[in-house]
């Protein structure tokens, strides 16, 4: 049996490896003459590449499925439909190879488009090369696997307030660093270190320890922080 008729009102323009493909374009085939749809994402993104042209290569399956044959052209649409993108005010600096993103990052090219990086765990490809946002000729397209198009911008982000610092107060000598082991003897903590004789007693029982109670202190790099009550 041959393959199904397609229900379109005619024959969809030809496939053109020039052209760029979204999920859900019709094209008909180079050397069959049947229509073939591009699949949704991910697989769209292998819509445009070499080795993936419908019905004619043998990876098309990846990026097509065929819907059937057709006869006649179809017939010309209305004026296309733009839609806006809402601005978002100040650019974001623009994308740098080689630069740390991570998921929410925004960044901004040359005409003013504004991406932002997706979540987790498709964020981890925002800083990887081939998803520069709309930029790499190499792999078109597959930028929308990490990012995502939120607006348009002009300038530049205004600049936030100056910082405000908070005087601290100088507490004097530093208490034992955050983490160090403690010494505690018979008694508990507080006891004599190791090496002690604890009064009272000829005999010690001793330890290392790291637990903290509420009113406990230590430093971090010169600051000196307290331990919170329950």
């Amino acid at each position: 049996a041959g393959p199904p008729i397609w229900y379109g009102t005619g024959c969809p323009a030809g496939y053109s490896p020039s052209t760029k493909y979204d999920a859900g374009d019709v094209v008909t085939g180079g050397d069959d003459g049947l229509v073939y749809r591009c699949l949704a994402e991910p697989k769209s993104l292998f819509c445009k590449m070499v080795g993936y042209e419908p019905g004619s290569s043998i990876y098309w399956d990846n990026a097509w499925e065929m819907l059937g044959s057709c006869t006649g052209t179809l017939s010309p649409t209305g004026s296309p439909v733009y839609q806006s993108l809402p601005d978002v005010g100040g650019c974001p600096a623009v994308y740098k190879g080689g630069a740390s993103y991570k998921e929410k990052d925004r960044v901004s090219d040359d005409n003013g488009i504004v991406y932002q990086c997706k979540e987790y765990p498709v964020s981890q490809h925002c800083s990887q090369a081939g998803f520069e946002p709309n930029r790499d000729v190499a792999t078109p397209g597959a930028w929308k696997i990490a990012w995502t198009v939120v607006g348009h911008c002009e300038g530049t982000i205004a600049p936030t307030s100056s910082p405000n610092y908070v005087s601290l107060a100088n507490w004097g000598g530093c208490p034992p660093e955050f983490g160090t082991p403690q010494s505690y003897g018979a008694y508990g903590k507080g006891t004599p270190g190791f090496g002690s004789t604890v009064q009272g007693s000829s005999s010690w029982s001793w330890g290392i320890h790291t637990t903290y109670e509420p009113g406990d202190v230590v430093s971090v790099n010169g600051m000196v922080f307290k331990c919170k009550p329950w």
